[in-house]
């Protein structure tokens, strides 16, 4: 297994809010849903970037992948809040 790496999404949410066995927000947030959708899309697009760059290397680089997502940076959860 390869090495973790961090991204931030711009929102905090404090403890009670996180449901540790899901990895999601719990209900018992405002927007938890939309908020929810987004993790996933975010989840979604790294997993894409693993896949892509394992099609091309024996082993994925973490700095690698975190360059590829840069490259490909999509809004964050702050900014699809603030404009909807």
């Amino acid at each position: 297994m390869g090495k973790s790496s961090f991204r931030s999404l711009g929102i905090k949410v404090k403890p009670e809010h996180w449901n540790k066995d899901l990895d999601r927000i719990s209900k018992s947030y405002p927007n938890y849903v939309r908020l929810n959708n987004q993790l996933e899309v975010l989840m979604r697009e790294a997993e894409e970037r693993i896949l892509e760059e394992q099609a091309g290397n024996d082993e994925v680089v973490v700095s690698i992948l975190k360059a590829s997502l840069e490259r490909k940076k999509s809004k964050t959860l702050q900014e699809l809040i603030v404009n909807q």
